[in-house]
């Protein structure tokens, strides 16, 4: 659904499905809600994703899993990393890729259920971000047991204008 916004009759099409549990047409309603800024209340966002993860949904997972991340809800990142989880789990690749942020932000790099775990499956299943993040990531770890220094020169500010 990425691109224009639906018309009432597709809506229309998608609330019928949903009420014969049509896992794509609640994810589909959920991105409509959440485009129109509804990502609480009835007929929001985080219902209809909520619904669609009960049967199995995987983009639906990922996108609670984003919405808990973004809004940062006290129980923020650990409910986006139970969705991401979930979703990664039933091959979702860029919940994958998330994931494999957050362990690298725990400090977790290598190892099982590590940013390298969660990154090597994502590569494998294609995911181009998964790769480049694999290997920055192999070059760091191969770097530190080597004992060298790695200098990441995009960050500095070259005051020289």
């Amino acid at each position: 659904m990425i691109g224009e916004q639906p018309n009432d009759q597709e809506i229309e099409r998608w609330r019928n499905a949903a009420t014969k549990d049509d896992v794509n047409a609640m994810t589909n309603l959920g991105l409509v809600a959440a485009g129109l800024g509804r990502v609480e209340g009835e007929d929001s966002a985080e219902v209809w994703w909520a619904a669609a993860a009960a049967k199995g949904g995987a983009d639906a997972m990922f996108n609670l899993g984003v919405l808990r991340f973004e809004a940062e809800r006290t129980v923020g990142h650990d409910s986006a990393v139970y969705w991401w989880d979930n979703a990664a789990r039933v091959g979702h690749d860029d919940a994958m890729v998330n994931l494999g942020f957050i362990r690298q932000s725990q400090g977790r790099l290598s190892g099982p259920e590590s940013a390298e775990y969660w990154w090597q499956r994502a590569a494998e299943a294609g995911n181009l971000d998964a790769k480049h993040n694999l290997d920055e990531l192999q070059s760091e770890l191969r770097a530190a047991a080597s004992g060298e220094v790695i200098v990441d020169l995009s960050l500095t500010n070259d005051s020289k204008g």
